[in-house]
């Protein structure tokens, strides 16, 4: 057996059951918080019962759907749960979702960001007098690591 350079690799990953085709995101930031509004124009690839997305540390303070193509105030308000030990916003559609359906999610949440965890939103250390930093890391689609395979 030949040693892997890399801890995952594509093969090592589980397809997903939901693709995001496009996201509009608005990023606030503040002192102590950053707010976002996303709205993320989704397509089933297979039947789906539950729309799970990644959700680390967010406080999540309305979810919406709406059919795609539907104007986005058509957004109605639909049950969802976070998994705090997954980190995973579980939302529950109107409809079991078919497959090649296309639908809209719409968010509106913050988090706080950390100080020490190099991960998710963060602040840097920067020089006396000079302004904040705050990273906002984008993983690749498809290489979350939640869902490998082992």
């Amino acid at each position: 057996m030949s040693p892997r350079r890399f801890r995952y690799h594509r093969e090592d990953f589980l397809p997903f059951p939901v693709t995001i085709e496009h996201m509009d995101i608005v990023i606030r930031f503040f002192e102590d918080r950053v707010e976002a509004s996303n709205t993320l124009y989704l397509r089933a690839l297979e039947p789906v019962q539950e729309v799970r997305l990644d959700a680390k540390d967010l406080k999540m303070r309305s979810v919406r759907w709406c059919a795609h193509g539907t104007p986005g105030q058509e957004a109605v308000p639909v049950p969802y749960r976070l998994d705090l030990a997954r980190h995973k916003l579980l939302i529950t559609p109107p409809h079991p979702l078919r497959a090649g359906e296309r639908f809209i999610v719409a968010t509106d949440n913050l988090c706080y960001p950390s100080d020490h965890l190099v991960e998710g939103i963060y602040r840097d250390v920067t020089p006396p007098n000079a302004p904040p930093a705050i990273h906002v890391p984008m993983p690749a689609m498809g290489l979350s690591k939640d869902h490998a395979r082992h």
